[in-house]
């Protein structure tokens, strides 16, 4: 049976030697740092344009003004008593 490391040595490409060849690595490797850096920023927090906004605010009214809505508020409702009076 093989060895497993000696396969991933066989694996790994050799260090670059040519100055050019170095030099391209080197921006590639920055330009791999710079978008994780935006895809973190970018899903750290997803922002709403206004017009999403209002959408997203006319929809939850919407859903609040429903009969599900409330009939899960009134049933909800003594769980949600019992909570302030009786807190943890």
């Amino acid at each position: 049976m093989a060895d497993g490391t000696s396969e991933r040595a066989a694996e790994r490409p050799e260090p670059a030697t040519d100055p050019e060849l170095l030099e391209r690595e080197m921006m590639l490797v920055d330009q791999v740092i710079g978008l994780e850096a935006r895809i973190a920023e970018l899903s750290a927090g997803t922002r709403l344009t206004p017009s999403e906004q209002l959408g997203v605010e006319h929809q939850i009214a919407e859903m609040r003004r429903s009969v599900e809505w409330r009939a899960g508020r009134l049933i909800t409702l003594p769980a949600r008593v019992l909570r302030r009076v009786w807190p943890r």
